[in-house]
Order: C-alpha cells, then structure tokens, then sequence
C-alpha cells in the first residue's frame, strides 16, 4: 500500500489484512490506482515471486472534494431459481455505507484525505434444515429435494435434551440462527509540500472486522463438517474470527541539487486477529456420525479456544538515487522486522472420540446410568486447567541492493540491478533433551539427531535482474516491446519458525476415547 509492506507476512492463512473475516482493509474509495507488477527488473520492489501488486491512496488536493456511498442488498433481491431448481428463500441482509473527504488545509502546501467505511452482513447459520422424517431424508439424499439435509429433526432434538440432561450443556439452537459479519474501516492521510526540495506524506489505517462462522469444516473430523445434506451444526460450535489493524507509514522525498534524490519510508503496523467462543460453557467437541460419516457437530470449536495472533512490523526504506548523463544509480536498504505473538492451543476443552462418536454409540456414552458414561465435563473441565500455549517470535529481514538504469537512446533502456535478501532469527527455542537423543534416522537410513533449537540456515537470497524497454524512435510510447530475466524472491513464511518454536516440547493432557 502505497510502496510499503501490507500483507500477512506470517504465512498462514489470508494473504491480506481483513481476509480471514472477508473483508477489504482499505475501501475502493479511498484507492486512486492499482498497479500490478509482473516480473518488474526494478530491484527496489522486493518480496514476492509471482506479481507485486501496489494499491496508491488518494491525496487531498486545492479543492474541497468529497463522496457519500451506500449499498444495500437482502434476500428479496436474490434470484431464487438455478434452471428447473427451485431454492429456498434464506435470510440474508448487506448493507455497505462510507463517505471521503478531502481538501487544502494550507492551499499549494497542506492537504488532508479521509475516508471511512462500514459493512453489516447477516447471513443463515444454516442454509439446510433438517428432515422432519426418514421419507424426506431419504429423498433428500437422492437429491430429489434441495435445500433438506439427510439430519433428522428428531435426531436433534434428542441430541440437544441429552446434552442438557446428562451434563447441564446446551449446543444452541439449528432452527434460524444467523452469521453476523462486521468491518469499520477509516484512512487518513496528510500530505506537506514542505518545499521545492522536500515533501512529506502521513497516513494512517484503521480496520476492525469480524466474522461469524461453524466450526472447521475438515481438519480432524471423520468427514467434512461443511453443513448441507450429511450433516448439520449447533450454534455453540461455531466461532468469531476478528482481524484488526492499526497502521501508520511516513514518506519523506527529498532531492539535493540536479544530481541527487531520495526517499525515505517508516512504517508500523500492528494486526491483531483472534478468535472469540460463543457465550456458552466450554464443552468437548463431539462429531456424531451415522453411516461412517458426520452427521451433527456439537461442542466447543476445537481450533479457537485461546487462539490468537498478534503481529507487530516495523519497517525502514531508505533509496538513494544519482543522476548522471544517460544513467540513474540506486542503491538502496529495506529492513522489516517482525515480532509474532501466537497462541494456538489445539483441542483445549477436548476431543475425546478422535474418528467420530456412532450417533447409537453417542445416547449410550452419554446416558449416566450407562456403564459406558463418559464424563464430558470433567474432560473440560480438565482441559480449561491446561497452561495456555503461547510463544513470542522475533525475526527479520534485510534487503541490500543497487541498481544501474541506463538510457542507451531515446527509444531504449536497459535496467540491470542485484539484490540481496537476508532472513534474521532473534528468537530462543527451548532444547527437548528426549528428541535430541531419541534413536532417529534419516532418509538414507543412517542415524540422525534433531536438535529443535536450530533454525533454517539464513543463507542471502540474490535476485539478479536485467531488463530492457524499447519504443519506436521518436514515438509516443504508445507501442513498446518489454522483457528481460531474473530472479525474484519472497519472505519466508513465518508461521514455519513460529510453529517450531511453539511445538519443540511435548504437550500433556491430550486424551482420545477408543
């Protein structure tokens, strides 16, 4: 954004601010320009491999200008046939609503840009609904009725008053409940024609967003959890992703004479995504199954409990360009630094029938005057007084480079350019005494030991670039001929270092039923 890093340098999941509860962190109000970058020989644009993409913001300019925007949308305005198919009206409600402002605060010197954004989306918890006897559930299998899943009403509800009965827990409700999706978003940027040699640009970014969802639709489960003909959910076992952000990058350009220019940039960003439970107790996640796969999940999320990733970036551009005759040389310095807090604590209130639970088997091991009751509480119970895991990452990244572009005429130019990226690790991993003795072999079969303390080598990746730009003689630029060749490198997916941090020791209190 604007030349300075925004995306999710950890790795994991949604490549962007905002993706993981859908949202965009900064509103197409407030973009003046897209530029998409494919193979650019410029080595100053560093970390990705396939295509850097750069969003540009708006500036305030000499005149007052300003937007007022709303969009709205519900099931009403939604098609309700595919072809012969008939679907079945589900609620949905969408409203997006924002405003941009921008002016002169000092006329020919100061000016200001803003713009601020809300989203409010309902969406059906359930876009099934279960069968109200073995007929339709039958039919529904067969795909003769749409929109109805094989889950009997009936099953449910027995499922629910178990539950309650046996252990005081309630599921929630499978009747009419909605995924309620949030995002507040605002930009503000200043921009200071200090003088004819020096300008100066503040921007800050605001997001906070967040999305109702079911529980992970695959991970661990005897089948896909997906809600649609095999299976359906409880309320309680869904969850809250929330993905906020707070960021502010300062650019100062600069020129020293006819020969000299350069410019500087600083950013700090702090994304905080994290996930928050249902206001119900804590319960052991249950997949109940029929036929060999799931038919209802209930129970507490197994990947959310205490899961939360705080990202704090710093980083330092500084490019320094001289102009002499027909060449500009460059050389330049980026630096990021990165500190990660992750907590991740797997299956914290439990999993206790790793595989599924047979629906018949599930009445049997929940009945407390069964020789084959499980007490599900305790296990939760047991699992709540777990120390959470959470471990803190520090790392970093540097990038050194120099770059010769050389207009050899006026129709062409070459780019020739290297650069160098180094990966720093300035984090501590507690030894495991038992791996690092632990009888292990390698590939090859020969004896091998693995220290957990040890990080992937920081070897320096070159990115060697030469690049070429021909337009006809004399011409407007209107037909030109581009290409050339290098080497392009992305950051290390951080999530790696992270998660052998986090795991380099041996977890108690994981237990499975048989």
């Amino acid at each position: 954004l604007d030349g300075s890093l925004f995306n999710n340098s950890f790795g994991l999941d949604a490549p962007t601010p905002g993706g993981q509860t859908g949202s965009q962190p900064v509103s197409l109000d407030a973009i003046e320009q897209l530029e998409v970058s494919l193979a650019p020989y410029d080595v100053r644009q560093g970390g990705f491999t396939g295509a850097g993409v750069n969003a540009v913001t708006k500036s305030g300019t000499n005149d007052f200008k300003g937007t007022a925007y709303s969009f709205f949308r519900n099931e009403s305005l939604i098609g309700r046939r595919v072809g012969d198919v008939k679907l079945r009206k589900q609620e949905l409600n969408f409203n997006q609503s924002g405003f941009a402002v921008g002016g002169p605060i000092l006329k020919n010197k100061l000016f200001f840009f803003l713009n601020g954004e809300r989203t409010r989306r309902d969406d059906p918890g359930l876009t099934f609904r279960p069968a109200q006897g073995a007929a339709e559930a039958e039919a529904a299998l067969n795909g003769q009725l749409n929109g109805v899943s094989r889950v009997l009403e009936s099953d449910l509800v027995a499922i629910r008053q178990r539950l309650i009965d046996a252990y005081g827990y309630d599921p929630g409700t499978f009747r009419d409940f909605v995924y309620r999706t949030r995002d507040d978003k605002a930009l503000v940027k200043l921009d200071w024609n200090i003088n004819p040699a020096n300008t100066f640009s503040l921007r800050y970014n605001y997001l906070k967003s967040s999305r109702e969802q079911g529980p992970h639709p695959i991970a661990i489960a005897p089948s896909s959890r997906v809600q649609g003909v095999n299976t359906l959910q409880f309320s309680n076992s869904g969850y809250t992703i929330n993905n906020n952000l707070n960021s502010v990058v300062g650019e100062l350009n600069s020129r020293f004479g006819e020969k000299l220019s350069n410019k500087a940039q600083l950013s700090y960003s702090a994304f905080r995504d994290f996930r928050t439970l249902p206001d119900a107790p804590f319960f052991p996640m249950l997949d109940i199954t029929r036929n060999g796969t799931t038919y209802v999940s209930v129970g507490t999320e197994q990947f959310s409990a205490n899961n939360k990733l705080d990202q704090n970036i710093l980083q330092f551009t500084d490019n320094l360009s001289y102009f002499a005759g027909a060449h500009v040389l460059t050389a330049g310095v980026n630096y990021e630094r990165f500190n990660f807090v992750n907590a991740f604590n797997l299956q914290r209130y439990g999993y206790p029938f790793f595989g599924g639970l047979d629906l018949d088997r599930f009445f049997d091991v929940t009945n407390p005057t069964s020789p084959n009751f499980v007490d599900l509480n305790a296990i939760a119970a047991a699992g709540g007084r777990r120390p959470v895991k959470q471990v803190d990452v520090n790392v970093a990244q540097l990038g050194l480079y120099a770059q010769d572009e050389w207009n050899v005429t006026p129709a062409l130019k070459l780019t020739l350019g290297i650069r160098a990226d180094l990966p720093i690790y300035d984090t501590t991993v507690p030894q495991n005494q038992q791996i690092l003795e632990a009888p292990l072999l390698n590939g090859a079969g020969e004896p091998a030991q693995v220290d957990v303390t040890r990080f992937p080598k920081a070897t320096p990746l070159w990115s060697p670039r030469l690049g070429f730009n021909y337009s006809r003689e004399g011409g407007d630029y209107t037909t030109q001929v581009r290409g050339g060749t290098g080497i392009f490198t992305g950051r290390i997916p951080f999530v790696w270092i992270s998660n052998q941090a986090s795991n380099s020791q041996f977890d108690a209190g994981y237990t499975f039923q048989i």
